[in-house]
């Protein structure tokens, strides 16, 4: 089993109860390996595309379906985990991030007007949590782990300066070291492979922004290898 969804199991969600009006804490530490539904398993028996899968699940989800919405944010949890990961450089923070991007998914699910994909939607209001908690951190005088050690091992990255790192805590440890933007732009673009413009409408700048962002990104990751 993958490290991301192993973590999965312990991440504590606030499944939304449909015969109360408040949240409901539901431990899926509760739940066992074969009967956790995983990305894997939703798609099991499907005929449809992954993305049709998911199209779905939204779908009954705003209908108000509460199999399905528990199908969805299993289904996007272990990525929302993995972008808070790379976000934060924080195990505990990006825990504390993707429990909140469910809670907010769920509150939220009926402004999702379909003018995005919902992956690039609900990546909006993870990128949003991230920056509130290191916030937050910062106030409180908190130092983040950056440690990124439980980033899938076989996460694939785009960009050929990112490719050629010989050791992936090498990456992380060169990630940590760029400024909160340039992270989100390495993370958004290279990680979650969202477009140049899907980047800079989640980061709230134009794309010329992003462009540089990048470029001075990629500058200092290069600088730093060669060091």
């Amino acid at each position: 089993m993958a490290v991301a969804e192993m973590h999965s199991e312990k991440i504590l969600t606030r499944v939304l109860n449909p015969s109360h009006s408040n949240y409901t804490h539901v431990y899926m530490t509760s739940l066992s390996c074969t009967s956790q539904a995983t990305p894997v398993d939703v798609l099991k028996g499907a005929s449809q595309s992954p993305a049709m899968v998911l199209d779905e699940l939204v779908m009954q989800a705003m209908r108000g379906d509460q199999d399905s919405r528990n199908k969805l944010l299993r289904f996007m949890q272990d990525r929302w985990f993995r972008f808070a990961v790379a976000n934060t450089g924080c195990h505990d923070m990006a825990m504390e991030a993707t429990q909140e991007t469910a809670l907010r998914v769920l509150e939220q699910l009926q402004r999702f007007e379909g003018q995005s994909t919902f992956s690039t939607w609900s990546l909006g209001i993870a990128l949003n949590v991230c920056r509130e908690l290191k916030r937050k951190a910062a106030r409180q005088n908190r130092r983040s782990l950056l440690r990124l050690t439980w980033f899938k091992q076989t996460e694939s990255v785009a960009h050929p300066v990112v490719e050629q790192a010989e050791h992936l805590d090498l990456l992380h440890k060169h990630l940590a070291e760029l400024s909160d933007r340039q992270r989100e732009a390495i993370s958004l673009r290279y990680f979650e492979h969202c477009t140049t413009q899907q980047t800079a409408e989640l980061m709230g700048v134009s794309t010329g922004t992003v462009k540089a962002t990048l470029s001075q990104a990629i500058s200092q990751l290069r600088r730093n290898w060669s060091d």
